[in-house]
């Protein structure tokens, strides 16, 4: 008869063996989907993504100097798509390694993707965001700024968060605080900077990445208030009920 620690050996070797495969090639494509989206959705790569310029363009009529224009949408929503894809797997195998039970942590890393792409995204447009030789007085140029602004805010709060969610220490009043920071930095970005004279007035990286931003805030915001001061509430209510129906 075969030993019992045989057994288990043999049993759990090749699943361990496929597990560390599956895990590699999981963080391998997602390394490579780090260095693809930056080139194909990077405005002065001009794969998927442009920057309206007054060089004879037929459209400047309509468009203002200095915004995003998708020149490829299939490029542009499948490079998104796929890179997005890649990181929530990679995320999931981080939450089952290490048990992580607070779902902000996956909600947090999309922020902090949400502001990395204002950073980068908008610190590549900022040259070509104001036709006036004067740019510290061209409103694009400054909402331009701002939008760098809201990213960096959006990455600083998400790193705490993910910390705090990583660590089991998320719901209290910090949290709150952090919540209603990143939000209100959101929610100014998408009032200011998708506006007519914004640089995110037609959809593109900026445009997308704060609205993405504003919305997983929000939601971030909303779970962590109603935990913190209804869930409590809802609680006893449900409990007389049942008391009620006994």
């Amino acid at each position: 008869m075969m030993p019992v620690s045989d057994i288990h050996f043999t049993t759990t070797f090749p699943l361990l063996f496929f597990y560390f495969i599956y895990s590699g090639l999981t963080a391998a494509s997602s390394a490579m989907w780090i260095v693809a989206i930056m080139y194909a959705v990077n405005p002065n790569d001009y794969l998927s993504v442009s920057i309206i310029t007054g060089n004879g363009s037929l459209i400047t009529g309509y468009f203002n100097e200095g915004q995003e224009l998708i020149v490829n949408a299939n490029l542009f929503l499948s490079s998104w798509i796929s890179f997005f894809s890649s990181i929530y797997i990679v995320i999931s195998i981080i939450v089952e390694k290490f048990k992580i039970e607070d779902k902000s942590f996956t909600q947090w890393l999309v922020v902090l993707i949400s502001g990395a792409a204002l950073v980068a995204n908008n610190m590549n447009t900022l040259d070509a965001a104001c036709a006036t030789d004067d740019n510290k007085t061209c409103i694009r140029y400054v909402r331009t700024k701002f939008a760098i602004a809201v990213g960096s805010v959006g990455i600083v709060m998400s790193l705490i968060g993910t910390l705090m969610a990583f660590l089991n220490k998320s719901g209290g009043f910090l949290q709150i605080f952090f919540d209603l920071i990143s939000t209100g930095m959101y929610l100014a970005g998408t009032a200011f900077i998708t506006t007519a004279s914004g640089p995110a007035r037609v959809m593109g990286n900026t445009y997308f990445a704060l609205w993405g931003g504003f919305g997983v805030s929000a939601k971030l915001l909303h779970t962590h208030v109603t935990e913190k001061f209804f869930k409590e509430k809802v609680d006893d209510a449900n409990f007389r009920d049942d008391n009620v129906m006994l």
